[in-house]
């Protein structure tokens, strides 16, 4: 089955600055000209596939924090950042879904569902906002819907989960 991974995107983001320590290219390096020019045309050249190795480790450790086996898919970005970011896609096996329903704290996921899935001015879910309505779908769940089940869960592991698969993910990709 495919989920998404929560993830920040990269677009401005601790995620972004991890590439460009990789070509020390980030804020006051002078990249106009000499080898900061160099460093900053290779990290052009590399940031796409730069993001696909981030996003593979960035899998593996959220994985290991949870304990949820997952493996990567794809990364996606949007054409604008205006609406939406950069997401990870994985797959999960449907035993590994059955048992994140079951622990996953209920009263959170339903505050998460309710809060990220009302439509509001400027937003239309497409989605049910109630997780319970969630539960008596006929069809399974979709990689929005266990993507919500997989960050509520991490919330739940450690509530400073995204700090630590970014630090374990940002030397190591």
């Amino acid at each position: 089955m495919e989920t998404t991974i929560p993830l920040s995107g990269f677009y401005e983001t601790i995620h972004h600055h991890a590439i460009e320590d990789r070509y020390d290219v980030g804020d006051g390096v002078d990249v106009d000209e000499g080898e900061g020019k160099k460093r900053y045309d290779e990290y052009l050249k590399n940031y796409k596939e730069e993001e696909i190795n981030y996003c593979r480790e960035y899998t593996k450790n959220f994985s290991e924090l949870t304990q949820i086996p997952l493996k990567f898919k794809e990364m996606t970005s949007p054409r604008e950042y205006n609406f939406t970011t950069d997401r990870i896609f994985a797959e999960i096996h449907e035993d590994d879904l059955w048992m994140l329903k079951n622990i996953v704290d209920p009263v959170k996921i339903r505050e998460y569902v309710k809060k990220h899935y009302t439509s509001r001015d400027g937003f239309m879910s497409f989605y049910d906002n109630s997780y319970d309505e969630w539960l008596k779908q006929e069809k399974p769940f979709d990689h929005n819907q266990i993507g919500a089940l997989l960050e509520v869960y991490a919330e739940q592991v450690d509530s400073d989960w995204e700090m630590e698969v970014y630090d374990d993910t940002q030397g190591n990709f």
